[in-house]
């Protein structure tokens, strides 16, 4: 009996000691079209997000491989996704709408296909479960807007017009969240700005 009481005592302290899986956790992350059948699905190998101030945050989510991340990195029969959300206002009770046709967090989805480049951009309402600042961002996100915005020659939009929905989280790294924001940025500079109208009043 004695034995059997230390034994518990061991595994407990063990599982106390064993790190929470929380900042990789989070499920799969979907951009379904909402004219087609079409639909696209995230499930990131890389999170990481930097706190602005208390109210806004950049929450960086990608399934590409860490080298393909890695600025001039070539893209030759690379495809995959990178998920930008920019928070501007944390939702408080009271002092801010929170129902799901409000707008606190803007988006751009890149997706790549074997090299080719295109970019979705819009906006929606994340329900955070913490707090820019805090060691891990997380929340949901339910319906969010998405048009396609611009792309490298070669690519071919089969989403269209689509709705991003999915649990986010991300553990708070700079120096990740710096690297994919770099990435990102070099990336939609190769990119062209689609002229369709509907698009001038999507977010940068």
């Amino acid at each position: 009996m004695h034995n059997r009481i230390l034994i518990g005592l061991t595994l407990l302290l063990l599982s106390a000691a064993i790190p929470s899986c929380g900042l990789t956790g989070g499920g799969p992350i979907r951009a379904e079209s909402v004219t087609t059948s079409s639909a696209l699905q995230l499930e990131p190998t890389v999170r990481a997000y930097r706190a602005i101030d208390k109210n806004t945050a950049d929450v960086y989510l990608t399934d590409l491989d860490r080298s393909a991340l890695d600025l001039g990195a070539p893209l030759d029969e690379v495809s995959g996704q990178i998920l930008h959300l920019h928070l501007f206002i944390s939702p408080e009770a009271g002092a801010t709408p929170i129902e799901s046709t409000a707008c606190s967090v803007t988006i751009r989805l890149m997706v790549i296909s074997r090299g080719h480049i295109g970019v979705y951009g819009g906006g929606g309402f994340i329900m955070p479960d913490s707090d820019p600042g805090d060691s891990e961002f997380a929340g949901d996100i339910e319906r969010a807007t998405l048009r396609f915005m611009q792309s490298t020659p070669g690519f071919t939009d089969r989403l269209g017009p689509a709705e991003l929905s999915g649990e986010i989280t991300a553990p708070r790294n700079d120096p990740t969240t710096d690297r994919l924001a770099a990435r990102f940025e070099q990336l939609l500079n190769s990119t062209t700005r689609r002229s369709d109208s509907s698009l001038k009043n999507i977010p940068e």
